[in-house]
Parts: C-alpha cells; sequence; structure tokens
C-alpha cells in the first residue's frame, strides 16, 4: 500500500472517530436538557478539538 493511500485511510478514521465524539458530546448535551442549539454547538465544537487532536497527533507520529 502506497504512502499516501494509507495516510487517506488514517485521515478517515480519524475523522469517522471525531465525528463519533461529536455526536456523542451533542448528545449527552441534549440529554441532559439543554436546548438543540445548545447541542449541536456543543457537538460541532467536540468534533473540532477531536479532529484537530487527531490529525496533529497523526502528523507527529509521521515525522
Amino acid at each position: 500500500m502506497s504512502d499516501s493511500v494509507a495516510r487517506g485511510l488514517w485521515v478517515a478514521i480519524a475523522l469517522t472517530f471525531s465525528l463519533i465524539v461529536g455526536v456523542g458530546g451533542g448528545a449527552l448535551q441534549f440529554m441532559s436538557g439543554a436546548n438543540p442549539a445548545t447541542a449541536v454547538i456543543t457537538g460541532g465544537s467536540a468534533f473540532a478539538a477531536s479532529a484537530t487532536l487527531c490529525l496533529v497527533l497523526l502528523t507527529f507520529l509521521r515525522d
């Protein structure tokens, strides 16, 4: 498997993991009684934070 294909797969895995984290964060916020807009913002923030962390970690491990 070429390096670019492997890198693409790792990025896809990282973004899928981040999506799961974001949905989980938004769902937990919504179940705690927050309004839907706050839950969406919380989920988006969780997605962005975990995606950033995963992609930085992948960059660090590559070098």
